[in-house]
């Protein structure tokens, strides 16, 4: 009321806009393909120490793929891999060694090349 009788007036602010929706997810990874029984067992760890959310958002999509003796995490984009590199790659070897009862000596993780 006070800004009313000062002579304010809100009469030309402009309508909030929309929030933009997000982009479309990505597909999966053509190399999950190449997943083996290791690698669903390193999925279902990683859901759950992640959590559902997290899981599906980064890894849910990507391809585990088991090369002795590491892991190659292979995803469809630069962000992705750096994301998942910078936040995750170490609990990623972690769970992957629990999960496999063997060796992971390291964790790679690389953006897929999708050129036909």
């Amino acid at each position: 009321m006070r800004d009313a009788k000062a002579g304010v007036s809100f009469a030309s602010l402009a309508p909030a806009a929309a929030p933009a929706s997000p982009p479309p997810p990505l597909p999966p990874v053509q190399a999950k393909a190449r997943e083996c029984d290791l690698s669903a067992r390193v999925h279902d760890a990683l859901r759950r120490r992640l959590g559902v959310s997290i899981y599906d958002h980064w890894l849910k999509d990507a391809a585990l793929i088991y090369d002795e003796p590491g892991l190659t995490v292979i995803v469809a984009s630069e962000f992705q891999r750096s994301w998942i590199e910078d936040r995750y790659g170490q609990l990623i070897g972690y769970v992957a060694r629990e999960a496999a009862n063997k060796a992971i000596n390291w964790v790679r993780v690389q953006r897929e090349d999708r050129r036909p």
